[in-house]
């Protein structure tokens, strides 16, 4: 055994340090989502009310995807398992649909659940490549500070389990030496993937890594089990998913409705903005890896070679999408995540010096810890950014009167439209009959995605029975249409009812 070297002897108690700082962050992360889960906001996370919108359809017996240029004008952009998840367990619950304090309560809860289970399937993805047990549990710790508040409320909780389930039965084939061993580990990744691209549709990336992997390794058999798992379960699982729904229709909501049009707002942002420095080691490990795995060919490395550069690559590219955030890195991390500590676990697969993969694992330590506590200033910033919750209460409140007096007082019927200008509760109380929920699908399109010239007809023959604001208009002005307004109906809790002309 050869001597210890001064970074040698500096990496067992760093690494103590580091587990004892990124467990107290998870720890206060974990309570700081408490007052985004109990707030009264309609949306703590990127659009959280056109999932919620999507979960009360599936309990309303509604279908879930419906024809986006028509009446009511609606998107559900994304597959359906998490909206019937949330469904079927508010049901389970006794939950009622228009019980939206309750269903907010329920969906935050179960995505905080999926957040943590998410971080318990990275530790056994992480062991299953072959990293030590304190390395597996940096990894788990540091995938709960990449959830960014897209991952808060919405299908990406969802989605990431199903993303890093995947992946563990990717390693465990990679490094199973038994044949039966190879067709059952990828058999389940086969099926996971297509579970997971039923979770979201960005799960499409496991659909380039895993078959790239084989047709690099030649395993034509295992393709075949990939790719044959895969399509069954597609048919099984999406057939009962989607059970009475419209498969163009399906299409129109989950493709149509991403095609926002291409900007590099984000990208500009991130790369002037300091937060950059905290992302940019992983960036950087993510083009360091693979070449420290240049000259191996093992089925893991193979894959670790492969995966990291084409996921940063995916997310580069996704983030050039309109409306784009800093969700779209977290495959990237997930993968250098795993990679660092497979890499800390063996330090002899960085092909260099000890000691300077001595060095190499303390600056991963040190990129991990500056990282973990940027992550958690970044979501305390999240909850101070909500503002006062008796504020979010006060309009919840006002857009539950508003919603009986316009029921009770002004007749609306169930086949009447209106068009809410803000986003709010409201749109929720009148599921099917507010047009165009999703308003920041249009407006944060560089084109919009869909035809919504039977909107337009519907505003100028008084089809659409009110405009409601939450401040006083003289015209709507929406899209590139402009619609008269004359004095409002009526004014209830800072909400203006106008009766758009003719």
């Amino acid at each position: 055994m050869g001597m210890l070297t001064a970074t040698d002897r500096l990496i067992a108690p760093t690494r103590k340090l580091l587990l004892v700082l990124l467990g107290a962050c998870v720890v206060v992360m974990t309570g700081l989502r408490v007052p985004l889960i109990t707030s009264h906001s309609p949306d703590i996370a990127g659009a959280e009310l056109s999932v919620m919108h999507g979960i009360q359809k599936i309990m309303l017996g509604k279908a879930l995807y419906t024809d986006p240029q028509q009446q009511p004008f609606d998107v559900v952009q994304y597959t359906p398992a998490y909206h019937a998840l949330v469904a079927g367990t508010a049901r389970a619950l006794g939950i009622g649909a228009y019980e939206l304090r309750a269903l907010y309560l329920l969906n935050r809860i179960l995505s905080l659940v999926l957040n943590l289970l998410t971080l318990a399937v990275v530790f056994a993805a992480a062991r299953a490549a072959g990293a030590n047990r304190s390395g597996a549990v940096i990894a788990g710790l540091l995938t709960f500070a990449a959830f960014s508040k897209h991952f808060f409320g919405r299908v990406d909780a969802l989605y990431a389990l199903g993303f890093v389930a995947t992946l563990f039965f990717v390693f465990r084939y990679a490094r199973a030496e038994a044949s039966r061993q190879k067709r059952d580990a990828m058999l389940l990744a086969g099926a996971m993937a297509a579970v997971a691209l039923l979770f979201k549709q960005t799960a499409i990336l496991l659909f380039m890594l895993v078959p790239l992997l084989l047709l690099w390794l030649r395993d034509w058999r295992a393709l075949a089990w990939f790719s044959g798992a895969a399509g069954l379960t597609l048919l099984v699982v999406g057939s009962a998913l989607l059970q009475g729904e419209d498969m163009s229709l399906l299409l129109a909501n989950t493709v149509g409705g991403l095609r926002n049009g291409l900007r590099n707002d984000y990208l500009r942002h991130l790369f002037a903005s300091r937060d950059y420095l905290h992302l940019v080691g992983w960036h950087a490990a993510s083009l360091l890896i693979p070449v420290a795995l240049l000259k191996r060919r093992d089925p893991l490395s193979r894959f670790l070679l492969l995966s990291i550069p084409l996921s940063l690559a995916f997310a580069f590219l996704t983030a050039l999408k309109a409306g784009s955030e800093y969700n779209y890195f977290f495959e990237n991390l997930v993968l250098v995540f795993v990679g660092c500590a497979v890499m800390s676990a063996e330090p002899k697969l960085l092909n260099t010096s000890r000691t300077m993969a001595s060095a190499l694992v303390l600056i991963f330590f040190l990129q991990a810890g500056q990282y973990m506590v940027h992550r958690a200033s970044a979501l305390r910033y999240t909850v101070l950014a909500l503002g006062d919750d008796a504020k979010h209460e006060a309009r919840l409140q006002s857009d539950e009167r508003l919603h009986s007096v316009l029921k009770d007082e002004f007749g609306l019927l169930p086949m009447d439209h209106v068009f809410i200008t803000y986003r709010g509760h409201l749109e929720l109380l009148l599921n099917g009959q507010s047009l165009v929920s999703q308003k920041d699908i249009v407006e944060w399109s560089v084109d919009p995605p869909f035809d919504l010239g039977r909107f337009d007809a519907m505003m100028r023959s008084g089809e659409v029975r009110y405009v409601i604001s939450d401040r006083p208009l003289d015209s709507l002005r929406f899209l590139q249409w402009a619609y008269p307004l004359g004095a409002p109906v009526s004014a209830v809790d800072g909400r203006w009812i106008y009766r758009p002309a003719r």
